[in-house]
């Protein structure tokens, strides 16, 4: 990115930007509902379930 905007930062990184955070997206989703399992309500319980394959994410 800034070798294709030579001189201008802003637009260097609004480049990067516009190819890392869609890229990012999923791995970002797969962060939040690891911290929501994790740090939510009944964690040992989530836990215990991704283990035994009985996780749902929506319970």
């Amino acid at each position: 990115a800034l070798l294709a905007h030579p001189g201008d930062t802003e637009a260097a990184l609004a480049a990067y930007e516009s190819v890392l955070f869609p890229r990012a997206a999923d791995t970002a989703a797969m962060s939040a509902a690891s911290l929501d399992m994790l740090f939510g309500e009944d964690p040992a319980r989530r836990l215990v379930d991704m283990f035994t394959g009985t996780y749902d994410p929506q319970d």
